[in-house]
């Protein structure tokens, strides 16, 4: 069985506050370490945009890699 290891990291920052209940958006940044991976390092720009109980993200990694998640919450 093959062990692998991976490290992920984020940040990021509000360009603007929105009031309790409106539009808030994320500019963010993740890097992903995979050492094992002939190029173990991925960086992924994204843009996170929640309101409510929805939360959505996109962003593309410097290998070309889309990203895209959305979270409903009830």
């Amino acid at each position: 069985m093959k062990q692998e290891f991976q490290q992920k990291a984020r940040v990021g920052i509000a360009p603007y506050v929105a009031e309790a209940g409106s539009l808030h958006s994320w500019l963010m940044l993740q890097v992903d370490h995979a050492p094992e991976d002939r190029d173990n390092w991925t960086v992924t720009p994204l843009l996170r945009v929640f309101k409510g109980d929805y939360l959505a993200e996109a962003g593309m990694s410097t290998r070309g890699q889309v990203l895209f998640n959305l979270a409903i919450t009830y």
